[in-house]
């Protein structure tokens, strides 16, 4: 296949037609590369090997029944001749347990990272999800209950970390529509689902949501008097976003969907413009910040970036396709990793910071700044900070929304409930209410208070940095694209790759 911007892409398939290898090559961006995936059958044809060069190879097995056994990713088993599944080391592997029904109940590492444990109802739902089971109580331990009623709804889901209970129980209306929360604190939220099972309030934080056919949200007014409107085009894209005096902004597309333009219709400070390439990659982006440019190599990599007065040239090791060094305009970034391709090691202007990963992938320390934990499902539910031992506790429910957060300092606790209408956050409820007001990624731009004046904004590159002059709205809490911006890193955490 031949692409624009100079991608070349090969792929080769064995007698039975699965793919055996890709080579994407090419010159762009002022560089030529050539990456080579390949990837290796077993006897029965299963997937036994893939090997990348960012994460070396990855060698898995498979059971009796055909349930992958155990995996295990960054070794150098690299021959593309055979699978190799004999010359794994215990302490590589992560292994996979199942019931007779060929349920997932154990997960275990070898690395001695906490086990995962599950148990299931007699019709097959998840009834429990353990984390380190052996050491209830310990650093790591958490565990998940799940409780049903009768119709086979979730009613009940509660996170017990350590020895502290965060219990998120549902209520449904004769359809079976989600009509009520309850948070780990007690507070009972209504959703007053219409007729299509969509949530038309919460509480008195929300109230009058609309929809469009889509699904989309439509229109809702906030608590503090604040209207939320969103305007589509004939694609069903938001065309115009609008959050009464606090924001109202105007999207253009192209022809293939990609943003072309965003207006501030406020007072067009931040108002951006936007070009992309034959690939779809964004090429300028100009905005509060001023002029942007953006360059890739065929592997997508960036190249170069200009924000404004900020410009820097990426730089990526020919054998892994790693970034190795960002430097230019008052930044020098040096990147180390660990076998399975998780940075080790940042520095930023000689000043080093160690990450360690454990073998699921999941970050455990930075070192001398933060360490975490997580649940069975992967998502974090724990942070601690060494420098002023305050410690954040994160619920998030089964789909994955993050509903409860709990932060310590000092031994005093300081609870704060996320409330959404549908998959879309409206409010923050802790000593005192926060609105939110979000852009078109989920991200939130804008917080108001009761009385909706303008406690913070804030603005986003096109990748995530705050803009220049702008700080985010909320460290610690949920921040770019609706996830939780990590102070401690300096990171947005979109949970789990």
């Amino acid at each position: 296949l031949s692409g624009p911007e100079g991608l070349n892409l090969k792929i080769y398939r064995d007698a039975f037609g699965a793919t055996t290898s890709m080579v994407k090559s090419g010159t762009s961006g002022g560089a030529t590369t050539s990456v080579t995936r390949s990837y290796v059958y077993d006897s029965y044809h299963q997937l036994c090997k893939t090997v990348e060069p960012e994460l070396g190879a990855t060698v898995q097995d498979w059971d009796a029944a055909g349930n992958l056994a155990w995996r295990s990713g960054g070794v150098s088993l690299t021959s593309t001749g055979s699978c190799d599944t004999a010359s794994v080391a215990a302490a590589r592997k992560i292994s996979y347990g199942y019931d007779a029904r060929n349920r997932l109940t154990s997960t275990t590492f070898g690395d001695g990272s906490p086990a995962i444990t599950r148990t299931y109802t007699d019709d097959g739902l998840i009834a429990t999800l353990y984390t380190d089971p052996t050491t209830a109580g310990g650093t790591n331990y958490n565990n998940w209950t799940y409780e049903y009623n009768n119709r086979r709804l979730l009613t009940k889901e509660t996170l017990n970390i350590g020895t502290s209970a965060f219990p998120l129980t549902w209520g449904y209306d004769a359809n079976g529509n989600v009509s009520a929360l309850t948070y780990p604190d007690g507070a009972l939220v209504n959703f007053s689902p219409n007729a299509l099972g969509e949530p038309t309030a919460a509480n008195a934080r929300v109230s009058g949501a609309t929809y469009w056919p889509n699904g989309a949200v439509k229109s809702y007014t906030l608590g503090n008097g604040i209207t939320h409107t969103v305007s589509q085009n004939v694609r069903g894209l938001p065309s115009q976003i609008t959050d009464g005096s606090v924001l109202s902004d105007q999207y253009s597309y192209d022809a293939n969907g990609n943003v072309l333009g965003i207006t501030d219709l406020i007072d067009g400070s931040s108002t951006r413009t936007m070009q992309y390439d034959g690939l779809n990659r964004l090429k300028t982006a100009n905005g509060i910040w001023g002029s942007g440019s953006y360059t890739y190599d065929v592997q997508d990599n960036i190249r170069s970036s200009t924000v404004g007065s900020r410009v820097l040239t990426h730089s990526y090791d020919a054998a892994t396709n790693r970034l190795t060094t960002v430097a230019g305009t008052g930044a020098s970034l040096a990147y180390d990793y660990d076998a399975n391709g998780n940075i080790s090691s940042r520095s930023s202007n000689g000043t080093p910071q160690a990450l360690v990963f454990d073998l699921g992938n999941r970050l455990k320390q930075t070192t001398g700044v933060a360490s975490y934990t997580y649940d069975g499902n992967g998502r974090r539910v724990s942070a601690w900070n060494n420098a002023d031992s305050t410690t954040q506790q994160y619920v998030y429910d089964h789909t994955g929304v993050l509903r409860f957060q709990r932060n310590w300092a000092s031994g005093t606790k300081k609870d704060t409930k996320y409330l959404y209408l549908g998959n879309r956050l409206v409010t923050e409820v802790n000593s005192a209410g926060t609105y939110t007001h979000e852009d078109a990624l989920g991200s939130p731009v804008a917080r108001t208070n009761d009385s909706a004046a303008l406690i913070s904004k804030t603005r986003y590159e096109p990748y995530g940095n705050v803009a220049s002059g702008f700080v985010p709205t909320k460290p610690d809490n949920i921040g770019f694209t609706g996830h939780v911006f990590d102070s401690n890193t300096g990171l947005v955490q979109m949970q789990q790759r």
